[in-house]
């Protein structure tokens, strides 16, 4: 028996229990996601956000109807940037959430996972919905290839609340394509000479950067 065999067995038997001790880890945090303590749910679910497994799905489509409107949110933006289509449903009922921050992150999720059917959904969605929530919407509608509103969605960085403006910002890498890169850096840079707040300032000049890196 070789020294070269007896290293791989000892090398495969630490994988096999750091495997099980993975395992074991998972499960403790998808019990923590049942924890009376909302924090302790929130601070699970987003946790189980960096292991993309089926199991872990499963639990963070349970969270979409948590008590508490940070568990809904974070579940999500996990979902959404998973892209995961078969949770659409549940996600769509979250658009009449009670909570604004959970409605704009639902508008996010549908735009992230791509599903051109839902346009008329978000379509359905801009008579009743608040400014916060329109930005969102024009986001996600130009990801499904709206690009109808993606005029709108750039007037944001304009818009007369700071909020919308970080939100135009932080959003506006999603829908950079090489025929409108040139149109966004002038946008941005316009945007950023007029802003007036710390917060959107960040904003604008983060995206500014991570853009002119991609280049």
């Amino acid at each position: 028996m070789s020294e070269n065999y007896l290293g791989k067995i000892k090398e495969l038997e630490e994988i096999e229990n750091l495997s099980e001790e993975i395992i074991d880890r998972i499960q403790t945090l998808i019990k923590y996601c049942s924890n009376d303590d909302s924090e302790v749910r929130f601070r699970a679910v987003e946790a189980l956000g960096l292991i993309n497994l089926p199991e872990v799905k499963n639990q963070v489509v349970r969270s979409l109807i948590d008590q508490d409107e940070l568990v809904r949110v974070a579940a999500l933006e996990i979902l959404g940037d998973w892209k995961v289509f078969d949770a659409l449903n549940n996600i769509i009922e979250l658009l009449d959430d009670e909570d604004e921050l959970v409605r704009s992150e639902a508008v996010i999720a549908i735009g992230n996972i791509g599903d051109k059917d839902k346009i008329h959904v978000l379509q359905q969605q801009l008579p009743k919905s608040k400014e916060e929530e329109k930005i969102r919407i024009y986001y996600a509608l130009t990801k499904l290839g709206e690009y109808k509103y993606f005029k709108l969605f750039l007037e944001g960085l304009d818009h007369e609340f700071y909020r919308i403006r970080c939100a135009a910002a932080n959003l506006i890498l999603d829908l950079i394509t090489s025929e409108n890169s040139a149109t966004i850096i002038d946008v941005l840079s316009k945007a950023l000479v007029k802003e007036k707040t710390v917060a959107a300032k960040s904003s604008i000049e983060n995206a500014l950067h991570e853009l002119t890196e991609k280049r």
